[in-house]
């Protein structure tokens, strides 16, 4: 998508000292994806919409530091004040640079965020953990809830730019919203989508993601936005849809050959053709977690079908 999409390089200071900073692609006329630098594991992306009442952001960063900087690239793209902030769902990577908004931006997330986030056992950083070179550097944010709570799908009218978002089944945590510009044919798709083919899916389910790319799909965007990697097109989240099923398939053959259900993982990671559906030398590999909760999902459907 690189190719189709006009970059813009914005570079931004902290503190009078250069920081790892985002690049502005514009995907349509007021809509631009705000990219981290390939080497700054601790921002993610988060798009942008110019509209007639003011600018929605999509996904706050995981940090109040990478928010900071992600607002100062906002602030040279357009002068116009952040109104909206919408979190995609309720992994730090989506809401833990929230609180470096300003206080009159509206703060977006469904009821399911809400909860998560109010939930002092709820593991907010779990997954930013997982990534980080150092996972005890990481120090938990001051949290912002979300004050506009949407139980199902909400648009916000407007002359330039309209917006819709729409909750989806549990997919990739218990939380996820899909934004969608359907004038443009743009789709953010958050976490659901991952172009690394490294799925992070520790509170994920396998069932409800595969369901929610075979509706994204569907939908036939021309752009689809993930919170990590470059935007990709309808065959991207296909693919994407494919591997989950091609998971979901070998764990269902297990069990047709009576392989006892605390082996599946190991038999699944051991497939000639894993790594055509998944990146098998990535690190750090989320691929086994991924199968173990597919496993289990399994089980549980297996059981109330009385199979098992």
């Amino acid at each position: 998508m690189s190719g189709i999409l006009s970059a813009l390089v914005l570079l931004a200071s902290v503190g009078g000292s250069a920081q790892p900073t985002f690049d502005a692609q514009a995907l349509a006329p007021g809509v631009w994806v705000l990219r981290p630098a390939p080497a700054d594991a601790s921002a993610t992306n988060s798009l942008v919409v110019e509209r007639e009442d003011g600018l929605l952001v999509v996904d706050a960063q995981p940090t109040p530091e990478a928010a900071r900087r992600l607002l100062e690239v906002v602030a040279r793209t357009s002068a116009k004040p952040v109104r909206y902030l919408v979190l995609s769902h309720a992994h730090a990577e989506s809401a833990g640079g929230a609180s470096a908004f300003p206080e009159t931006t509206l703060v977006i997330g469904r009821s399911e965020t809400l909860s998560a986030l109010k939930d002092p056992e709820y593991d907010f950083g779990a997954e930013v953990r997982e990534r980080a070179r150092d996972p005890g550097a990481w120090v938990a944010p001051k949290i912002r809830l979300p004050v506009l709570v949407i139980e199902a799908k909400v648009d916000l009218q407007d002359e330039r730019n309209q917006v819709e978002i729409f909750p989806v089944p549990q997919s990739h945590s218990t939380s996820d919203i899909i934004v969608s510009l359907p004038d443009a044919g743009i789709l953010w798709a958050g976490a659901i989508s991952f172009p690394d083919r490294n799925p992070y899916g520790r509170d994920a389910s396998i069932g409800g993601w595969v369901a929610t790319l075979n509706q994204l799909a569907k939908m036939a965007p021309k752009v689809v936005v993930p919170s990590r990697g470059e935007p990709l097109d309808g065959r991207g989240v296909r693919v994407q849809r494919d591997s989950l099923a091609w998971l979901r398939g070998q764990i269902e053959q297990a069990f047709v050959d009576r392989v006892p259900a605390a082996e599946i993982a190991d038999r699944v990671l051991r497939a000639d053709d894993l790594s055509q559906y998944f990146d098998t030398a990535a690190s750090p590999s989320f691929l086994r977690v991924l199968t173990e909760v597919a496993v289990e999902e399994a089980v549980v459907e297996r059981r109330k079908r009385g199979l098992m």
